[in-house]
């Protein structure tokens, strides 16, 4: 259970198979978990392009600076998602000029 994969389609060898790059059309192959544990959580983020690393999301969830908590599983806290993305675009700084790309990457994590 350690390798969980959120989008896309299982791997094949066919190139006529593989979607093109641009083709944002491809419907995943399982909904997301409504909540996700930090390790899980740190690979969904990767996944859609946020690069945080493991001791920095640690860092910060421990300082109260992390995304927000849904729940707890005894000890373990679960995070969802959306909340998750929406608090790592929250984050994120752009340089002049680039504000329009982020309004559009904002808006893109909303949606989804």
């Amino acid at each position: 259970m350690d390798q969980v994969r959120f989008l896309g389609s299982a791997p094949s060898n066919s190139v006529a198979d593989k979607p093109a790059i641009a083709d944002k059309t491809v419907e995943p192959d399982i909904a997301l978990p409504p909540f996700l544990p930090r390790k899980q959580l740190l690979r969904f983020l990767n996944a859609e392009g946020i690069p945080i690393g493991k001791s920095t999301l640690d860092k910060l969830c421990a300082l109260g600076q992390g995304p927000p908590v849904a729940a707890y599983w005894g000890r373990l806290p679960l995070y969802r998602p959306v909340e998750s993305l929406s608090w790592a675009t929250a984050r994120l700084r752009f340089v002049r000029g680039e504000q329009d790309d982020a309004q559009t990457f904002a808006n893109s994590a909303q949606t989804q």
